[in-house]
């Protein structure tokens, strides 16, 4: 399979595992040679490896309407070694849908989730409160003992950017984060 092919099977998969935003027109995906298998890599420092090419779960109302070629969609890229799915909840409501199509097949996923729940509070122990209280959910939700990777996406209207990071870190050493 080409890379064209590969793209069009799986319009949302992302052009980056950090950039999930990003329009696929610029993906390369790196595939090991003759194979059509996702090429994987060591992520940072630790001991997960994630394949060069991560899935977008950005859902829109196709996906909504279809939500079994949503399903092949992230199937077909599974197969190809695509493990990284990037996954955030909007006004969709992504993580039930994603979960239901993971559960079976936990192991053979990595999930990265976002940190969504505005903290609205200036008080630090709300915003920890907050950001825990997200990730036990999440841990339920996905029916898994850990995420995989979990990101902070803040801008400059964010608030307690640091207790959110320390929280994070300590879901982390408790075994409920395996990177940041």
């Amino acid at each position: 399979m080409d890379r064209r092919d590969f793209l069009k099977k799986c319009v949302f998969i992302s052009s980056s595992m950090f950039l999930p935003s990003c329009s696929i027109t610029g993906a390369r995906t790196k595939e090991l040679p003759g194979t059509g298998i996702v090429r994987r890599r060591r992520l940072g420092k630790t001991d997960i490896m994630v394949s060069e090419l991560g899935f977008g779960s950005h859902l829109t109302e196709e996906n909504i309407a279809d939500p079994r070629g949503r399903e092949e969609q992230i199937l077909y890229a599974l197969e190809r070694g695509v493990n990284l799915y990037d996954i955030y909840e909007s006004q969709y409501r992504q993580y039930e849908p994603m979960s239901k199509i993971i559960k079976p097949r936990r192991k053979k996923f990595l999930i990265s989730l976002s940190h969504f729940k505005r903290v609205k509070s200036n008080d630090p122990e709300e915003a920890r409160k907050v950001v825990m209280e997200e990730i036990e959910e999440s841990l339920k939700i996905f029916h898994t003992e850990v995420i995989d990777l979990f990101r902070m996406c803040y801008n400059e209207e964010s608030k307690m950017v640091t207790e959110i990071y320390e929280t994070i870190s300590k879901a982390r050493k408790q075994g409920k984060v395996r990177a940041i």
